[in-house]
């Protein structure tokens, strides 16, 4: 008959607090890239929609669509790239509105270099101007 040399008592408790900590840290650090991420994504598809809808509403007002865009990523925590706007549509017509925005992934973007270390998301929206808008914003 074979004696122990130390007791085993615990040690099951160890191994699955151990294995527990392996297992969760990346799935946490998973599930908050992915939030991020999503949280980015919403904030552009809005900031774009809102920024289309204020631009071809106010006659082409470039400004206020900054403005409008730059309030609907406020709302999310987004930073977002400037807006390249489209030529102003005739009434009647449609132009694409495109705004980008940079996710840096949790705890890599002090490790790598800008835009090696996050995804580039962005939301566009289609908007079209009333055909009966006077061709010309008003003074």
């Amino acid at each position: 008959m074979r004696t122990r040399l130390h007791d085993d008592g615990g040690n099951a408790l160890v191994e699955f607090v151990w294995l527990a900590v392996v297992l969760m840290v990346p799935v946490v650090y998973l599930m908050l890239g992915v939030f991020d991420v999503q949280r980015a994504s919403f904030g552009v598809t809005e900031a774009a929609r809102q920024a289309g809808r204020t631009w071809v509403t106010s006659g082409c007002d470039q400004q206020r669509g900054d403005r409008a865009a730059a309030l609907a990523l406020a709302d999310q925590h987004v930073t977002g790239m400037p807006i390249a706007w489209p030529a102003c549509p005739r009434p009647g017509q449609e132009r694409t509105v495109t705004v980008r925005s940079f996710v840096t992934l949790p705890g890599v973007g002090a490790l790598l270099p800008a835009h090696r270390g996050g995804i580039e998301v962005s939301g566009s929206f289609v908007a079209v101007r009333d055909a009966f808008q006077p061709a010309t914003p008003a003074p």
